[in-house]
C-alpha cells in the first residue's frame, strides 16, 4: 500500500518533469506531428494513467477490502512491521545494500581523477569486501584478471578511450 503510493507519486513527478523538459523542444517548423519532444511526452502520458490506475486501485482497496475484523489499511501495516522487524534483523544486509551503491558513487567521482586501473581496483577490492569475501588472494587476483580482460577488450580490441593513469 506505501509502497503503491510512493510509487504512484514518484511517477507523476517524473512525468511533470519529462513534459516540462520535452516542451522546451524544438517543434521543427511544425511541419511534423510528432516531433522531438513527442516521444518522451507520450511516455509522461503513459506514466501519468499508471499512476492513476495505481492510486485507484489503492484507495478502492482502502475502502472496500476486510479480512474479519481487519482492514486492508490494519492488515498493510501488519506487513510493513513484519518487513521492518526483518530489516532490523538483517543489519548486515541491509549496511552492504547501502555500500555498494556508495561505492558506485564514489568509483564514477574518482575514476576521472585516479584513473581507470586505481579506481577500479579499488572499486573492485571493497566491492568484494562489501559482500564478504576476505581471502586475500582473491581480492588480489580477481580485480587484476578483471582489469587485464577489460583493458584487452575495450582499449585494444574495440578502442575505446577510458580515462587511464598508467596503460
Amino acid at each position: 500500500m506505501i509502497g503503491n503510493f510512493i510509487l504512484s507519486a514518484v511517477l507523476l513527478i517524473l512525468s511533470g518533469y519529462i513534459l516540462t523538459e520535452s516542451a522546451s523542444f524544438p517543434n521543427l517548423g511544425g511541419s511534423t506531428f510528432a516531433g522531438p519532444g513527442f516521444f518522451p511526452s507520450l511516455c509522461a502520458g503513459f506514466f501519468i494513467f499508471g499512476a492513476v490506475v495505481i492510486l485507484i486501485m489503492e484507495i478502492y482497496r482502502i475502502v472496500t477490502v476486510r479480512e474479519g475484523d481487519k482492514t486492508y489499511v490494519q492488515m498493510e501495516m501488519e506487513k510493513v512491521s513484519a518487513v521492518w522487524a526483518r530489516i532490523k534483523g538483517n543489519v548486515v544486509g541491509v549496511a552492504r545494500m547501502v555500500a555498494l551503491p556508495v561505492l558506485m558513487f564514489a568509483y564514477g567521482r574518482l575514476l576521472k581523477v585516479w584513473g581507470f586501473e586505481i579506481s577500479t581496483f579499488l572499486f573492485l577490492v571493497l566491492g568484494m569486501l562489501v559482500c564478504g569475501q576476505r581471502k586475500i588472494k582473491y581480492l588480489i587476483i580477481v580485480p587484476l584478471v578483471a582489469l587485464v580482460i577489460v583493458y584487452l577488450i575495450f582499449i585494444r580490441f574495440l578502442h575505446v578511450s577510458i580515462p587511464t593513469m598508467f596503460l
